[in-house]
């Protein structure tokens, strides 16, 4: 199905491979085994990167199929993209002489999410809620406040309703109009507070846990008004969105925030058999290991991927 050959996958999943520089700084390749822990959350990422490929893939091919200028590149090459351009009455040819194309919009938005149990993906949808929730508060206070201005009514601008501390809590941001830009990024003091900031570091230090992770948010957020830990139930904390108060269960967040894709996976994947499977693994912009600068020399660490880092920044790029 994946047009690899069994062994070839079962030794990316059972083994990771390694370069190493030795006493003469001559490179060289030692294999590592994997537990069954790591072997199953390699596997889990694999499939998860399956899945994400495809949907990305099929929304590439409506949107082509729909018209949008540009949408195409994402798919098997130009001749899908005329192809598919001209499933919707409308031909390549007459798109290019100016002609506008037919456009449907579906406007889909997340739901606040609260359940019995809360983790990890309910916070990223909630999340979510909160940044378009902050998003309307501004545009309204900026009409509202331009037609107080007209009006000549008075009023107090800290009655409008402000989610921003709620904002800082969960992505580290330091004010409300700067969350989107630092989405993707910011300064190491930055980076080191936030609850997903906080989540993702924590995947990143050895033998990190949920309860190291929930340890640390309560000495940084116990004075906070939108924070709470749960004292009767260890690991579970509680944020105070703009919605309504949710109770998070902590405990499968890193498990569900690492991202365990590994290089070697990606190498098997990109020389499979399929055109269309080595498609789907083409990464751009992921690089594994370390690299070194041609100019100066300096080496760097490849950044750490994580389901949250990733999510961020799709936010962002939204």
């Amino acid at each position: 199905l994946l047009g690899v050959e069994a062994a070839a996958l079962e030794a990316t999943l059972c083994y990771r491979t390694m370069k190493v520089r030795d006493e003469r700084s001559a490179q060289r390749v030692i294999t590592q085994s994997r537990n069954i822990a790591q072997a199953a959350d390699g596997r889990d990422a694999l499939a998860r990167h399956l899945y994400g490929s495809l949907f990305a893939f099929a929304v590439s091919r409506v949107n082509s199929v729909l018209g949008v200028s540009g949408a195409g590149a994402g798919c098997n090459g130009t001749a899908d993209s005329a192809a598919t351009n001209g499933m919707n009455g409308t031909s390549p040819e007459k798109a290019k002489r100016g002609h506008p194309l037919p456009f449907v919009g579906v406007l889909d938005i997340f739901g606040f999410e609260f359940f019995e149990t809360n983790s990890f993906e309910q916070l990223c949808i909630n999340f979510t809620n909160e940044l378009l929730q902050q998003y309307f508060n501004e545009v309204i206070f900026e009409h509202e406040a331009a037609l107080y201005a007209r009006e000549r009514v008075a009023w107090n601008p800290e009655d409008f309703p402000d989610n921003k501390a709620i904002v800082e809590l969960l992505s580290g941001a330091s004010t409300g109009r700067r969350v989107r830009r630092s989405l993707g990024g910011g300064s190491q003091a930055a980076a080191l507070s936030g609850i997903l900031p906080m989540l993702d570091e924590e995947c990143n230090v050895t033998n990190g846990s949920a309860d190291s992770w929930c340890r640390k948010l309560v000495a940084k957020y116990s004075a906070s008004k939108q924070f709470q830990a749960v004292k009767h139930r260890q690991g579970n904390f509680i944020v105070r969105h703009f919605a309504g108060p949710v109770e998070y269960t902590s405990a499968e967040f890193l498990t569900k925030n690492k991202d365990e894709l590994s290089a070697d996976v990606i190498e098997c994947l990109s020389k499979s058999a399929k055109a269309f499977i080595r498609q789907r693994f083409l990464e751009h912009g992921r690089t594994f290991g370390t690299q070194t600068a041609a100019a100066s020399g300096r080496v760097t660490r490849a950044k750490a991927y994580s389901v949250s880092s990733e999510f961020q920044q799709q936010l962002t790029d939204l």
